[in-house]
């Protein structure tokens, strides 16, 4: 019952990603390069009640996810290519699904990456420079869970996973003026690609605000 539970999200997840595609590009952009993204925050071994955002995933439901999409037959493919289908306006292939991470939690590191490197799914880590520093304010969903390290980012690197950006201080940026916007979108690649010794091609817009 649980996994068919499960799979009857997950299908949901992706007919919703379709819909949306379809009205904000038009049927025929939809099928030509169509993007279909599964975005997770945490996955972690213990839940915690104060997570009143429900964005942790437990490891054994991740773990049911990645089957279903497998069961189903999409086919995972990186952000990179997702964009690069886009920007060309090709048709991705059938199926297509891409994977990211917002923030940048130590159980991606320790609990989603065995599993992704199980099923050979590539996935994006955006992370936020302030969360993986520590730096911002206490009453937040951030400070329920350990953030990765630069070091651990570094690693994450050489395994398949690609690290995007998701700002210098995870505030909406539709409230910022020209100046605070330049240091969320320019300085955070910066910062990150001094960290990581790696190019940073994509952004994540904070609160999916834009």
């Amino acid at each position: 019952m649980r996994n068919t539970s499960i799979n009857r999200v997950i299908k949901g997840l992706i007919a919703d990603g379709i819909y949306a595609s379809r009205a904000t590009l038009g049927h025929h952009a939809s099928r030509r390069a169509s993007g279909r993204i599964l975005m997770y925050h945490s996955v972690e071994e213990t839940l915690t009640d104060n997570d009143t955002m429900g964005l942790a995933v437990p490891v054994s439901t991740f773990a049911m996810h990645l089957q279903c999409v497998r069961g189903h037959g999409f086919r995972v493919i990186s952000l990179s290519s997702l964009v690069e289908s886009i920007r060309q306006k090709r048709e991705t292939p059938e199926r297509s699904l891409v994977m990211t991470f917002d923030d940048g939690y130590q159980g991606v590191a320790r609990h989603a990456l065995p599993l992704l490197k199980t099923f050979g799914f590539p996935a994006t880590v955006f992370v936020n420079v302030s969360c993986i520093e520590r730096t911002l304010p206490q009453h937040g969903y951030w400070h329920e869970w350990p953030t990765l390290t630069w070091n651990e980012i570094r690693a994450l690197t050489g395994s398949g996973i690609s690290i995007g950006s998701h700002g210098v201080t995870h505030e909406r940026l539709t409230r910022m003026a020209r100046e605070q916007l330049l240091r969320e979108i320019v300085e955070s690649k910066e910062i990150i690609e001094r960290h990581t010794v790696q190019p940073v091609h994509h952004f994540c817009y904070p609160h999916g605000s834009f």
